[in-house]
């Protein structure tokens, strides 16, 4: 082979290898990327899914304390007012039913007629509602395509004994509609890898494949016939990517994202097409190789024409420097993207946390200040040991603040808590004495009952300090204007669990059932004091606990709010 041949063929195969290698290293920068910008769409669209069903989580626990759905379950027959609740209830919802359920399983009204079905008592989310936990089950139905989730609640009397359980079914279709403007194929999975949710509707009751292997109930069959597998997953680097073996998927080769939704035993998994992916990496394979045939002409054009060698040399280094600004400024673009969405995404979790975190650290807050003033004060009175006291009294409620932003955060995202035994007894002491300044400066009578001896159950010790705090706290208020102010506590253990009494001589309750409710308050002035939050949450972290919280007028004059909680050697059956 003659020298220029082998020159010839020298040249080809740099410029060969060179388009290769740049091809694929510029393929799998722009794949990260794209599975960056994946996983922070996928987070905000279960984000939104959540929000979506938010509101028909809470509606079974509002339900199942209303009296007349109460009463109709008492009765087995729902009573004209339970009624008129339920189907104006699903009216505004546009829950797809709701229903009413004895312990047997027996409906005991339904909102709307239909066939009956598999025995409700056989369901898991009946039993889970049972057993004193919100109870969620998926049904779907791929003849018809009915897809539906079930949130259900059991109803207790006033002697705690369970009576039934309220059962609503949301379908999924209506959601549906709202992931549509997604450019992405989103998908929903349950435990058996079959779609149930998707903004495409081709995808519905199908098994994807390479996500449902990951699932133990899969039978072996379904493993191992590829053939009806709707994608082929492969690892490109660190990278994963599906590629469609069927008709049925938008795109031939996709970057996945999924995720978990843990409270609905569910898999969100987001498809984005790597087409952008190809572009990008077309683009710079393309600028690479025409750099590298320029400048091999150039090393061939500075052999034969040596004159001309500045110029030539001037020409390339502006090419190499433009080059290098554009693949600059495009980076910077796709960084900034990336930082502008993760910013997106904390400011949504800003926006859920900012209400609970103003409301619930005002209260350590102000035992800082009191402590801190009574250090002080004993300091200039030369009491060193009360002054360490009031310090370290300082120090466990900067602790005490930083695990509330904690539980807030969990509270936001509907976290399941760990409950532990703890003393009750203790807790309230602790309460009593970071609101003893207030209670002498008003000048309040506090009445401790059975309080001398350790009584443990089962909670949470800054959540449970957070809720007597709550019912401290609104008794004062609520004794502020009497001439005479007297609060009592008290702590009663018995078979079922463990109940804490608050109880005051002021005006009582206007509205008893509605005294939990978010946003709702009988104090005029607008503050952080009147913002109605307080028992809400304090309801929401007793629920979490497995207990409940109850408000009603006493006879004598002023109210009672009762907290039961279970005790650490019951049967662990949540009241």
């Amino acid at each position: 082979m003659h020298r220029k041949q082998l020159i010839i063929a020298g040249v080809v195969a740099a410029i060969v290898v060179g388009g290769i290698v740049s091809w694929q290293r510029a393929y799998k920068s722009a794949l990260e990327q794209i599975q960056v910008q994946t996983r922070s769409q996928l987070a905000q669209v279960t984000d939104q899914f959540a929000s979506q069903i938010s509101a028909a989580r809470m509606l079974p626990t509002l339900l199942a304390r209303s009296s007349d759905i109460v009463a109709s379950l008492e009765q087995g027959m729902a009573n004209d007012n339970a009624i008129s609740s339920l189907g104006r209830t699903r009216d505004l919802t546009g829950l797809q039913d709701i229903r009413l359920l004895g312990r047997d399983g027996v409906p005991i009204y339904v909102t709307r007629k239909r066939e009956s079905r598999v025995s409700e008592y056989d369901r898991d989310y009946f039993s889970e509602a049972l057993q004193g936990v919100l109870g969620v089950g998926i049904n779907t139905v791929s003849e018809n395509g009915s897809r539906t989730i079930t949130f259900a609640r059991s109803a207790i009397n006033e002697h705690y004994q369970q009576l039934g359980v309220v059962a609503l079914d949301m379908e999924l279709d209506l959601l549906e509609n709202e992931f549509g403007a997604y450019p992405g194929v989103i998908m929903f999975l349950d435990n058996t890898g079959v779609v149930i949710f998707s903004n495409r509707a081709n995808l519905l009751f199908k098994q994807p494949g390479p996500l449902g292997m990951e699932h133990e109930q899969r039978s072996e069959s379904s493993l191992d016939n590829v053939s009806h597998a709707l994608f082929k997953q492969i690892e490109y680097g660190s990278v994963t990517l599906w590629q469609s073996v069927s008709s049925v998927a938008d795109f031939d080769e996709s970057v996945v994202a999924k995720q978990p939704i843990l409270p609905l035993d569910l898999d969100a998994v987001l498809l984005s097409d790597t087409s952008p992916a190809y572009v990008q990496a077309r683009k710079i394979t393309s600028l690479v190789v025409v750099s590298l045939i320029l400048s091999i002409v150039s090393v061939f054009a500075l052999l034969q024409r040596r004159k001309n060698l500045i110029e030539k040399l001037e020409a390339e280094q502006r090419l190499s420097v433009e080059l290098d600004k554009r693949v600059a400024k495009r980076s910077a673009e796709l960084e900034k993207a990336q930082d502008d969405l993760v910013q997106s995404t904390k400011l949504s979790a800003l926006g859920k946390l900012s209400i609970g975190i103003s409301h619930e650290l005002s209260q350590p807050i102000a035992s800082i200040q009191n402590f801190a003033v009574n250090a002080k004060r004993m300091l200039e009175m030369n009491q060193v040991e009360e002054s360490v006291e009031n310090l370290s009294e300082i120090e466990r409620q900067t602790v005490r603040m930083s695990r509330i932003i904690q539980n807030l955060r969990d509270f936001s995202r509907n976290a399941k808590h760990t409950s532990m035994p703890v003393d009750i007894c203790e807790i309230i002491h602790q309460v009593v004495s970071m609101m003893q300044a207030r209670l002498k400066d008003e000048h309040i009578s506090l009445t401790l009952n059975n309080l001398d001896l350790p009584v443990q159950v089962m909670g949470g010790e800054v959540r449970l300090q957070q809720v007597m705090t709550n019912l401290l706290a609104n008794a004062m208020d609520a004794v502020s204007q009497q001439e005479e102010k007297h609060i009592q506590i008290s702590v009663e253990p018995n078979l079922y669990g463990v109940y804490v009494h608050v109880g005051d001589n002021g005006p009582g309750i206007a509205d008893p059932e509605r005294i939990f409710e978010p946003f709702y308050t009988t104090k005029t002035k607008m503050s952080e004091d009147g913002l109605g939050l307080g028992l809400s949450i304090a309801y929401g972290f007793v629920e979490s606990f497995g207990g409940s919280l109850r408000a009603k007028n006493l006879d004598t004059g002023g109210a009672l709010l009762t907290l039961s909680l279970p005790a650490v050697k019951a049967d662990k059956t949540t009241l």
